[in-house]
C-alpha cells in the first residue's frame, strides 16, 4: 500500500519567540497523543479501512517499541506524523531539531530554552543597536555555531562531515521526514562583494535535478555542510548575528543572511517544494507563527543611522507583512482542498508587543529567561485555554488527520519500520559482493534469496541497524 499524501509543517522565524510556536506544537502532540492511547476513537476515526490497527499505541513507534530507554520516554514524535517540515531563522532551528534529529516537543523546546540562555544570555556591551554604536552585531555567532554543534553531537546520529565545515551533517536518508531550512542569500565575492541579487536559498537532504526542477530555489545537490553552518545561515538577522559567508560544495561563495528576511514565513516555500519534487502539492499543511504584532515596529526608541540598522527595520515591517500576505495567499490556494492548510498564530493579544525578538529576562530564584519563558508560557495558554470553539476545533481536526496519516503508513509495514527507526540491513554472508546496506526487510529477502541455499552458517543471515 503507498503511503497517503503529503504533509507540511511549517515554522515561522521570530527569535526567543519561537518558543511560542513549540508550546502550540506541543498542545497538538498532547492532542494526538490522547487520540493514539484511544481505540475507541480509533476505530471511528479508521472506520472502513481495511487491516487498520486500532490498538492503544504506547508511542508513535507503534507497533515498534520506542527505542529510546531514558525517562522520561519520548512517546510521541512529529517526525513521525509528517512528510516535510520546514523553517526560518529559529523556526529553522526548530525544524531541525524536529526534523534532522527527530527530538520530541519537550526535548526541543528544553534545547530551545538552552539556547536561549547560551546566546541571548550573553549580548555584547557595545554594538550596533545600542546608544554608544559600536560597528559589530549584537551577539556573538560563535557562541551559537558553538551550541548548535553541541546540541549535533548528541542528536545527530554521528553523520559527521571531514571536509572544510566539519560537524555532524545536515544531512539525513530523504526517505524519512525531510527537514528543510530557509535561509537569505547573494553569491558573494571577497574583493569585489555581492555578485548577485539576494535570493530565497533552500538547505535540503535530497538531490533536486535543475533541468526538471527550472523554477526551484537553487536546485541541485544535496547539502553537504554541516548542521552548524546551516543554523548560522539561516540565523544570521541583521545587527544580532555578523551574515555568514560559506563556500557551498559544489557552488560559489554564499553570504547568508537571516532567512526571515525574504520569508518570515517560508510555508510557501514548502508547497512549491514539495510541488516542485513530487509533481503535486502537499494535501495537508500546519503553519505556525510566532505571535508577532506589527505595532513592535513603531515602538523602537533607538536608531543608529546605519544601513543595516535600516535594513534591519524595513526587513521587521517586510517580514511581519509578508507573513500575512502567505497566509492569505495560501488560504486561497487552499480552499477547497481536503484536509487543506491550518495556521496557529495569535495576534490577538496586545501583550506580545512587550516580548523582542532577542529579550531573555530572568531572576535569581528561577534562572536566567525564566521571566521571559514564563511569560511566553502564560500568554500561549490564554491563547489555547481561551474561549475559543473555532480554535479547538482546527486543533482536534489537526491531530485526528494526523493520527490517521501515521496508521495508514503502518499498512506499509516494511517503509513504517523504515520511517519509524531509520531501519537498515546488511547481508552476513562473507563472499557477498553487494555489502550496501538495504532499507527494508523486502530488499533483503530479495537478496538473500539471490544467494546459494544452504550456504549459511549463522542462525541469522543479516545485520540489522537503526539510525534513531
Amino acid at each position: 500500500m503507498a503511503f497517503p499524501p503529503l504533509s507540511l509543517l511549517s515554522f515561522d522565524g521570530g527569535g526567543i519567540r519561537g518558543y511560542a510556536s513549540l508550546c502550540i506544537l506541543e498542545e497538538l502532540m498532547q492532542r494526538v497523543a490522547a487520540i493514539e492511547r484511544d481505540p475507541t476513537r480509533l476505530q471511528g476515526l479508521l472506520q472502513g479501512v481495511q487491516n487498520a490497527d486500532t490498538t492503544a499505541a504506547a508511542s508513535s513507534f507503534h507497533p515498534y517499541p520506542s527505542p529510546f530507554s531514558q525517562t522520561p520516554p519520548v512517546p510521541f514524535l512529529p517526525c513521525h506524523y509528517f512528510d516535510y517540515i520546514i523553517g526560518t531563522s529559529t523556526g529553522g532551528l526548530i525544524a531541525i531539531m524536529l526534523g534532522r534529529f527527530r527530538m520530541s516537543v519537550d526535548q526541543a523546546k528544553a534545547q530551545y530554552e538552552q539556547l536561549g540562555t547560551t546566546v541571548f544570555g550573553f549580548p555584547r556591551i557595545f554594538h550596533y543597536r545600542t546608544p554608544l554604536f559600536a560597528r559589530r552585531c549584537k551577539f556573538s555567532a560563535k557562541r551559537l555555531a558553538t551550541a548548535v554543534d553541541h546540541v549535533a553531537r548528541h542528536y545527530g546520529g554521528g553523520i559527521s562531515n571531514p571536509g572544510p565545515h566539519q560537524g555532524v551533517l545536515f544531512r539525513s536518508p530523504p526517505d524519512l521526514c525531510k527537514t528543510l531550512v530557509v535561509a537569505y542569500a547573494e553569491v558573494y565575492d571577497e574583493s569585489e562583494g555581492p555578485r548577485t541579487l539576494d535570493s530565497t536559498y533552500i538547505f535540503r537532504p535530497y538531490d533536486l535535478d535543475a533541468a526538471t526542477n527550472p523554477l526551484a530555489a537553487n536546485p541541485g545537490r544535496a547539502c553537504e555542510l554541516a548542521v552548524r553552518v546551516v543554523a548560522r545561515a539561516t540565523t544570521a538577522a541583521p545587527t544580532y548575528f555578523k551574515p555568514e559567508e560559506i563556500r557551498v560544495p559544489g557552488e560559489q561563495v554564499w553570504r547568508f543572511k537571516d532567512g526571515g528576511m525574504r520569508a518570515n514565513n517560508p510555508t510557501l516555500e514548502g508547497v512549491r517544494e514539495v510541488r516542485q519534487r513530487h509533481g503535486h502539492q502537499a494535501d495537508f499543511v500546519i503553519s505556525i507563527g510566532t505571535c508577532s504584532r506589527i505595532k513592535l515596529l513603531f515602538e523602537k526608541t533607538r536608531a543608529n543611522g546605519v544601513r543595516d540598522l535600516l535594513n534591519d527595520g524595513w526587513y521587521a515591517i517586510r517580514g511581519l507583512t509578508d507573513t500575512r500576505k502567505v497566509h492569505q495567499n495560501i488560504s486561497r490556494d487552499y480552499a477547497g482542498v481536503s484536509p487543506g492548510y491550518f495556521r496557529f498564530d495569535d495576534e490577538a493579544s496586545p501583550e506580545w508587543k512587550h516580548i523582542k525578538m532577542d529579550e531573555w529576562k530572568g531572576d535569581r530564584a528561577n534562572g536566567p529567561g525564566s521571566r521571559t519563558l514564563g511569560k511566553i508560557r502564560q500568554l500561549i495558554a490564554a491563547y489555547l485555554g481561551g474561549n475559543n470553539p473555532m480554535l479547538d476545533q482546527k486543533l482536534e481536526q489537526c491531530a485526528e488527520q494526523l493520527v490517521r496519516r501515521r496508521r495508514l503508513r503502518q499498512l506499509a509495514a516494511d517503509e513504517w519500520e523504515r520511517y519509524a527507526l531509520g531501519s537498515s540491513f546488511r547481508c552476513r554472508y562473507p563472499d557477498c559482493v553487494d555489502q550496501v546496506p538495504f532499507n527494508s526487510r523486502n530488499q533483503l529477502t530479495q537478496h538473500i534469496q539471490t544467494h546459494p541455499a544452504g550456504m549459511w552458517c549463522e542462525e541469522r543471515p543479516w545485520v540489522y541497524n537503526s539510525s534513531v
